[in-house]
This record gives structure tokens, C-alpha cells and sequence, in this order.
């Protein structure tokens, strides 16, 4: 009975305080993503933040963030003449760090006569990527496709290698490709309790959900030097695992690019981490895509203590960061007269 009490009066708790967080619209309790039955989960429709944020280096800066009815950050004139970019992506591209118009898809769109079309949710993988791209693509017929990639994109795209990791983990259900093409869902979890709790409680408590969430973060912190992402980097492109995850990586890209077989489609990555960074290019050639090259390096070099190219969590990228993207890729697309 002690026990019962405790959990509803920490559960009424959290509720007014989300409350009152939701209110001033704060970010991390106003939901920018919502659980789905298909995807696992996907940004919120009709999303909207305003206020005050920290960049790695302590300085603030306003942000006005807002999503369309479908989530997307940017939702351009599907009938216009211009050439329509769509751009999909994990959490750099759904990119709650910034304002939209200072996302690196609304300077493209500045700079160059595009319509663009920008998703991104934070935590996906490939597939669920695949699947919002195969959603909205007829809709919006993009005459190109731009493809954020991330090398933890390597460990969610697999059940086993998420399992082992407490670094990229949400503990949450999710669409994963099998070896023999269907789409199963799964918790990656080795419980079934656990795994029962967060499918089916997390969503419905949030007191289970902010302990799960704590709980998660000092794992992490206590496994930092045991997690599969060490063991891949030690190992190479030679881990069982990570070879096991590039053969799903490479048959999703394929998939891909069979959905749109008359689009281009340029990819990119966040970050330069190997095996990850060398594997995702063999693989987006693999599929008759062009590589981006020289952005994650770009990124590092323009961050400065004084002067950083992140967010507050040293993870996504802030202004500078998402101007510095977007010039890359107006380079890319300029240089090889995709765009006039």
C-alpha cells in the first residue's frame, strides 16, 4: 500500500509539473515526439516552442520552432515549378537546437529556387526514415532526396547491436528489417518485465517513464567503456555485428532507392566516426546515390570554445553548425549544376 501511494503521488506530481512545463512550452516535456503504432514514434504534428536556449558555450540565443500537420519542419508548394528537395533525417534534421529558418534546409532554400520538404525525428533509423519517406513521397515528388545520415544509424537498423548498446538505446519499440526482408517490432530489451513496462506503461505513466529515462542515462554512464559501439571501433569493419548491420543498412538503401528509382539522392553524414563514416559511403555508391563528403570534418573544424558549432548537449549542432551544413551542401549542389 506504501508502495501504491508513492507511485500515485509521484505520478500526480509529474503530471502538474509537465503541466505547468507544457504551459511555458519547454521543450523536453512539450513532446516533440509522439508514439505511433507503425513508426515506433514520430515528431508531433503542429509543434511549436518559443524561448530561450544554450549553446555549448554557455551563450543564449531565441528559438522559434513549429512543425506542420504532418511534423514536418519544412513543408514547401508541392505544385510549384521549382525543384522540390525533400530532406529526411534523424534528430540533426528534426534539429529542435534551432529556429526554422535557421535549420541548414531552410538556408538552402534561402540561398537557392527550391521548394524543400524537411523531416527528421529524433532517434530513427534507416528504416523508419524509409518508412516516412515511402508515407509522404508520392505526395510531395521530390526531384531530390536528401539523406541525413548518423553512424548510430549502424545501431538502431539492428535489433542485437541496439540491445548491446547503452549508448544508443532509447529503450523504446520500434520497426526493424530481418534478414529475410519483413519488418518485425521489438523493445530492445533482454526483460521481458522491462520490456512489457516500456511498451505498454511508459507511454501511459509518467513516473515510469522519468525513472526508466533516469535509469537509462546512469546506465550509460556506468557501462560507457562496455558498449558495442567500443567494440565496433576496436574491431573495425571485421565486428560480426556491425557486418550483420551493413548488410540491413545496404538493403534498406536499396529499398530506397527502388521507391524512387528516377530521383537523385545525395547523402550525407553527421559525424566521421569509423568503420560507421566509410561504411554508409561504400554503401550509398553501392545504390547508385551520391556522397556528400567533408561535413562532419567541416563541423569540427569551424568549433571553437568561443565560438562552437553546438547545442548546449554537445551533440546537435547549433546556428553555426547548420550554416555551416548548408553551405556545403549548396557547394555540392551548385558545383555539380544540380541546382542553377
Amino acid at each position: 500500500m506504501t508502495l501504491v501511494v508513492l507511485f500515485i503521488g509521484g505520478e500526480v506530481s509529474l503530471r502538474i509539473y509537465h503541466y505547468f512545463k507544457h504551459s511555458a512550452k519547454v521543450p523536453e516535456t512539450a513532446g516533440e515526439f509522439r508514439l505511433d503504432e507503425r513508426l515506433g514514434w514520430r515528431a508531433t504534428e503542429n509543434y511549436q516552442f518559443s524561448g530561450t536556449l544554450k549553446d555549448a558555450a554557455d551563450k543564449p540565443y531565441a528559438v522559434q520552432i513549429a512543425t506542420n500537420r504532418y511534423g514536418f519542419r519544412m513543408f514547401g508548394e508541392v505544385n510549384s515549378p521549382k525543384k522540390k528537395i525533400m530532406v529526411i533525417g534523424d534528430s540533426l534534421t528534426q534539429a529542435v537546437a534551432v529556429s526554422n529558418d535557421k535549420t541548414y534546409y531552410a538556408l538552402i532554400s534561402k540561398r537557392l529556387p527550391v521548394e524543400i520538404f524537411a523531416y527528421g525525428c529524433g532517434g530513427y533509423g534507416t528504416l523508419q526514415e524509409y518508412m516516412i519517406l515511402d508515407e509522404y513521397v508520392d505526395m510531395i515528388k521530390p526531384d531530390i532526396i536528401i539523406w541525413q545520415f548518423c553512424s548510430n544509424d549502424f545501431i538502431n537498423n539492428d535489433y542485437e547491436l541496439e540491445l548491446n548498446s547503452t549508448r544508443n538505446n532509447n529503450g523504446t519499440r520500434r520497426p526493424y528489417l530481418a534478414s529475410d526482408g519483413r519488418i518485425f517490432y521489438a523493445v530492445p530489451t533482454r526483460y521481458k518485465i522491462i520490456s512489457f513496462m516500456r511498451e505498454y506503461i511508459n507511454p501511459h505513466s509518467k513516473l515510469s517513464a522519468f525513472i526508466f529515462k533516469r535509469a537509462d542515462r546512469l546506465l550509460a554512464y556506468l557501462t560507457r567503456d562496455m558498449t558495442v559501439e567500443n567494440d565496433i571501433t576496436a574491431e573495425g569493419s571485421g565486428h560480426s555485428g556491425f557486418k550483420r548491420s551493413s548488410r540491413i543498412t545496404a538493403r534498406i538503401m536499396q529499398m530506397v532507392r527502388e521507391r524512387t528509382p528516377h530521383t537523385r539522392i545525395l547523402v550525407f553524414c553527421s559525424d566521421d566516426a569509423n568503420p560507421f563514416y566509410d561504411e554508409i559511403k561504400k554503401i550509398v555508391q553501392q545504390n547508385h546515390m551520391e556522397f556528400i563528403d567533408g561535413i562532419p570534418q567541416a563541423i569540427q573544424e569551424a568549433n571553437k570554445p568561443a565560438n562552437t558549432t553546438y547545442a548546449a548537449d554537445k551533440a546537435h549542432w547549433n546556428e553555426l553548425g547548420h550554416k555551416i551544413v548548408a553551405e556545403k551542401i549548396i557547394e555540392y549542389l551548385t558545383r555539380n549544376k544540380i541546382i542553377n
